[in-house]
């Protein structure tokens, strides 16, 4: 597969920032459990079992949350037909 694309400085910019982007919100994530940890008192299984509710939470929130959107903005295009 050859896609023949020119190089592009802007997309390689872009994807550099959201490298870096990442990594510094991973380091912030894992710095915040441990100064959870240290400031509640929690052991690191009550923490992990805390952290994993509620990225599942999160997860099945921000699918339902997408569905809804892309179902009402589907609803609108039908009935604007």
């Amino acid at each position: 597969m050859n896609s023949k694309e020119n190089f592009n400085l802007t997309k390689l910019r872009k994807g550099l920032i959201q490298f870096v982007v990442l990594v510094f919100g991973t380091l912030l994530l894992v710095i915040s459990v441990d100064l959870l940890v240290n400031v509640t008192g929690l052991n690191q299984n009550e923490l992990s079992e805390v952290i994993s509710v509620a990225a599942i939470l999160l997860t099945i929130g921000m699918a339902i949350v997408k569905y809804i959107k892309e179902a009402y903005i589907t609803l609108q295009d039908i009935l604007n037909k």
